[in-house]
């Protein structure tokens, strides 16, 4: 079903404002488990699978989702606790500055499909 094959394909980041990226493109999952124990970032357990130790930042809070609100969302959200509006400008400003902190580094990039 899935395609796990890894690929030799390269990929620049340029088009979305990410400069000088060295970027590892579409790892296998073996391939990702090996990088990060080897970086110190997780551990193989005995039985051969990936431990990672988050610390206090587990999960996803809901509480850190902002959706830009503009005349297409305005109608079609329901705004309220868990959908929190982002204006367009703060948008545009986040955006550089995820641009800005990537560009030059290391990147990761697996695309996935539901």
């Amino acid at each position: 079903m899935g395609n796990n094959t890894p690929t030799t394909k390269t990929i620049s980041l340029d088009k979305y404002g990410i400069k000088n990226a060295q970027v590892h493109y579409q790892l296998t999952p073996k391939q990702l488990q090996e990088i990060t124990v080897k970086n110190n970032m997780g551990k193989e357990t005995a039985n051969g699978t990936l431990a990672v130790n988050t610390g206090k930042f587990t999960g996803r809070s809901p509480e850190d989702r902002f959706l830009v609100r503009d005349e297409y969302t305005e109608d079609r959200i329901w705004w309220g606790k868990s959908n929190k509006p982002i204006s367009p400008e703060n948008f545009d400003f986040l955006q550089k500055e995820i641009e800005s902190y990537l560009s030059g580094k290391e990147v990761y990039v697996r695309d996935g499909y539901v």
